[in-house]
């Protein structure tokens, strides 16, 4: 008897997770506190040039690669979920990598139906030069959902908590 309560108990386990929307999205990012090891900048490179002297963290190059919305549609996993899809990069001249920041991002202006990002700096899958960050929440049934019209600033952190240079960008629902 009590190898079928053991068993049901199991098979009850798997079967709730296989129900369980998981999103491999973003994490904290943890600062070590470590003194960060700046870059010399194009002062130190080429005394002619002007410039910093060190190089700041830079500004990141942000683009919205994707826009979900819920749909409910019956049967379907997750389809009570939005999506928000960021590819998050360095500028070109910059001489560091991607792996060296966390990433903050804070709302400047619109509405959003649950709270999408984080109040903390996270990190995301990185693939070369470009880390991504997936936000996913619990959107709204298709009938009450507005389009999204927001204006974001993402700014780096490094793990000594020197904070860059942000920059502004949009994301806005295409309805077409």
């Amino acid at each position: 008897m009590m190898k079928y309560l053991h068993l049901l108990f199991v098979l009850t386990i798997f079967s709730s997770e296989l129900l369980a929307c998981s999103f491999a999205s973003w994490e904290p990012f943890e600062p070590t506190l470590e003194r960060w090891k700046q870059n010399p900048g194009p002062a130190q490179l080429d005394k002619a040039s002007g410039g910093e002297y060190w190089e700041s963290a830079p500004a990141p190059v942000v683009l919205v690669s994707e826009i979900v919305r819920a749909t409910y549609k019956s049967g379907e996993p997750c389809s009570d979920a939005g999506l928000i899809l960021l590819d998050v990069t360095l500028p070109d001249d910059s001489s560091y990598r991607i792996e060296e920041f966390g990433v903050y991002l804070r709302i400047q202006s619109g509405s959003t139906p649950d709270l999408i990002f984080p109040d903390i700096p996270v990190i995301g899958r990185i693939e070369g030069r470009k880390m991504t960050l997936l936000f996913p929440w619990l959107d709204s049934h298709p009938s009450r959902q507005y389009p999204l019209d927001l204006v974001l600033e993402a700014t780096l952190v490094t793990n000594g908590l020197n904070i860059g240079k942000p920059t502004v960008f949009h994301i806005k629902q295409d309805n077409s």
